[in-house]
């Protein structure tokens, strides 16, 4: 059994081997490349609030994410349900007006709705603006964001480790472990994103921590002796007419940071069902990378097809005819080491790419990720997981599929996965083996008129 507390709320887990089992509150930081945007209704209700469901609404939330733009009273005015009053609005809107450029196709649509607000409270605008002024000095920062969470663990595994499996000493003990990050995010256009993160954690490889090859790995459990380190750091930023390229460049970034998860299952206990079930392409490989993502100009609530090609070196800078990796090392060791290098086979390169269709309720997804030496599997059995030695390759394929429903009810959403690794040279000791994966998900939204969410998955890692 493992029991998890957090700053939200505590999660537990029990069950037998590939089942998962989680009562959580919902995220309040949605995932963008699994978000969906609704159809805009070009009729706006003309009452006191700008609701919601309104264009107008969406409209402020993107031009109020300019620097500069009175970040903590928009934000507050954000939280409200019933919507944003039209003074506010119109105070909010006159703060940015020297922030947005003429060319915005919003801005006069915006100036036309509230023309009667803004022109009656022209007079008052001086002081209001002196008072979000003051409200924006005392905010961390209008252009970074910080966010920290704490993860604390307790449980075991009876007999765990038992005659020599998966590690040769006894591990059924109960043990109490942490993990703690710091994120930063920066954004110096309101698209763009510089992301920052520091970590610190005592897990042990097993039975819950960093090892690849843990079927009972969870989430948030990497391991750095108690002492802080860099791990994560990359910049996003759009390219092309209407943004729907994005390119990713990092010293520390994740594939899967760079990649669109094709699932609506939320997994915040086991790490195999993160990876919608296909842990061989989608096996979260961190290191020095580059991504390019596409996603079809279509109006806001369409669908769309979208795409993504990307490489990242996740070597840490062992033997390469070895799987070994003493407790200093880490993933992306090799693309920093001149012995090994960026371009090297030898360094643990792993590319991925991707094609997609995304609908309101439901998405379709096919990948590919090739692995070179040092590369390796994402939470499997045995030596499946085992990084890939000299001479390997690993040919990774995944298929998923998702539906949920379009508005919240007593039926789940339902994600699948299903996942192929195909490597070459598995006769070797220890070597790393050809295997499948697959998982099935559930997850009801908004259950008991709540913002809870409650989730059942079932599956099997890469075997």
């Amino acid at each position: 059994m493992v029991c998890r507390l957090g700053a939200l709320a505590a999660t537990c887990l029990m069950g037998e081997l590939g089942a998962s089992a989680q009562f959580l509150p919902a995220d309040d930081i949605g995932v963008a490349a699994n978000s969906y945007i609704p159809p805009q209704d070009n009729a706006l209700n003309l009452s006191s609030d700008i609701k919601p469901g309104d264009w107008a609404y969406q409209a402020l939330q993107n031009l109020l994410k300019r620097p500069g733009c009175g970040a903590p009273l928009a934000s507050e005015a954000f939280r409200r349900p019933q919507g944003i009053p039209r003074e506010q609005a119109a105070i909010l809107l006159n703060r940015c007006l020297a922030l947005i450029p003429a060319a915005n196709e919003e801005l006069p649509r915006l100036l036309q709705l509230l023309n009667n607000e803004l022109a009656i409270r022209a007079g008052e605008f001086p002081k209001l603006s002196t008072k979000l002024e003051a409200l924006d000095a005392q905010s961390f920062s209008t252009t970074t964001k910080f966010k920290a969470d704490a993860t604390m663990t307790i449980g075991g595994i009876p007999n765990y480790g038992r005659n020599g499996r998966p590690n040769s000493n006894a591990g059924g003990n109960t043990t109490f472990n942490y993990e703690v990050h710091l994120n930063f995010y920066t954004s110096y256009t309101g698209k763009d994103l510089l992301r920052v993160r520091l970590g610190a954690g005592n897990f042990a490889s097993y039975p819950f921590g960093t090892s690849t090859s843990n079927v009972f790995k969870l989430i948030r459990t990497e391991s750095s002796n108690d002492a802080p380190y860099l791990d994560r750091l990359y910049y996003q930023f759009p390219l092309g007419k209407h943004d729907q390229y994005r390119l990713t460049v990092g010293a520390l970034v994740r594939n899967t940071e760079m990649v669109w998860i094709p699932s609506v299952y939320r997994s915040d206990v086991l790490d195999f069902f993160s990876t919608a079930g296909s842990s061989g392409v989608y096996n979260k490989a961190l290191g020095e990378g580059i991504g390019l993502n596409w996603r079809q100009a279509v109006a806001p609530g369409e669908p769309g097809w979208l795409a993504s090609l990307n490489t990242v070196v996740s070597g840490s800078a062992v033997n390469s005819g070895t799987s070994s990796c003493s407790p200093s090392c880490r993933s992306g060791d090799s693309g920093a080491d001149s012995s090994f290098g960026v371009f090297n086979a030898k360094s643990g390169i792993n590319a991925l790419a991707q094609l997609g269709y995304q609908a309101p309720t439901w998405g379709v997804a096919i990948g590919y990720r090739y692995g070179t030496t040092q590369s390796a599997v994402r939470t499997a059995n045995g030596v499946a997981g085992n990084p890939l030695v000299a001479g390997q390759q690993d040919n990774s394929l995944a298929f998923n599929l998702y539906w949920r429903p379009h508005y919240a009810s007593w039926f789940p959403s339902i994600s699948t996965g299903l996942g192929y690794n195909l490597v070459s040279a598995s006769n070797a000791a220890n070597a790393a083996q050809s295997s499948r994966s697959w998982m099935v998900g559930f997850q009801w939204d908004s259950i008991s008129a709540t913002s809870n969410v409650a989730g059942l998955a079932v599956g099997q890692p890469a075997h």
